[in-house]
């Protein structure tokens, strides 16, 4: 039996942890992904936190920039609903303490419409004041040459 999830190149970004300042995530390569999600999930959310997704020019990174997305954001736990389809900017989204507890943000992100130079990109997550917010973030890639075991999208 063949995986059908095969295609899929998953890499954690951000380790569950409890940040107070923002939290960069691994930059990973796009330069052969067809598409790529990036998954965030928050528990208890005491500040607003805002989501960003930069767009860079090599893993250090030299040089990052802030792109709009296209994000969905989900019920919250033990449910299995998702909102509509939404235009992130560069500003990204903000999530709101309480209002947004212990959910799903499903962020999409066109490797095609990065800029030319910066194959990478990056999650960035920020509390909006000193005081812990629960987190975690991974990467879903679907490279446009799928392999059974992937290429590293790290680099």
């Amino acid at each position: 039996m063949a995986n059908k999830m095969g295609d899929l190149h998953v890499v954690p970004a951000v380790e569950a942890i409890s940040i107070t300042a923002a939290k960069n995530g691994d930059v990973v390569g796009c330069h052969k992904a067809h598409e790529v999600e990036v998954d965030v999930l928050v528990g208890s959310l005491t500040p607003n936190l805002v989501i960003t997704i930069t767009e860079c020019d090599n893993t250090t990174p030299s040089n990052s920039t802030a792109i709009a997305f296209n994000y969905q954001k989900s019920s919250a736990v033990n449910t299995d609903a998702i909102g509509a389809v939404t235009a992130a900017t560069t500003a990204g989204v903000t999530l709101t303490a309480t209002t947004d507890n212990n959910k799903l943000v499903r962020c999409y992100v066109d490797p095609a419409a990065l800029t030319d130079g910066y194959p990478y990109i990056r999650v960035v997550l920020t509390p909006a004041a000193a005081t812990a917010c629960l987190v975690a973030a991974m990467y879903i890639i679907r490279d446009r040459y799928p392999q059974y075991v992937p290429a590293s999208a790290l680099e």
